[in-house]
């Protein structure tokens, strides 16, 4: 490692350390938490009525679900780069 890796690698370091007193904030996770959660529901309802309802009575049914968790991943792609924006970790200073 040269010298100038040295004197990169020792504020990172440094900014790495958790501070104790900080309170992480879960907001974002839970957003996109709450995008996936609902894809999967749309994906689980598409199967479940599939499976008591086979393909040409479901056709409609399909087409629904296949279109909204299509649109919701669209959402969701939006929501990362747009709301998160790469943000790695919120945090609350307590002191």
């Amino acid at each position: 490692m040269s010298g100038k890796d040295k004197q990169v690698e020792k504020p990172i370091k440094n900014n790495e350390k958790p501070n104790v007193e900080d309170e992480e904030q879960f907001g974002l996770i839970d957003g996109r938490l709450a995008i996936c959660s609902l894809a999967v529901g749309i994906a689980g309802v598409a199967l479940g009525y599939d499976f008591y309802h086979p393909f040409p009575e479901s056709k409609t049914c399909l087409i629904i679900c296949v279109i909204s968790y299509f649109i919701l991943m669209g959402v969701l792609t939006l929501y990362t780069q747009y709301r998160e924006k790469g943000i790695f970790a919120v945090a609350i200073d307590k002191s």
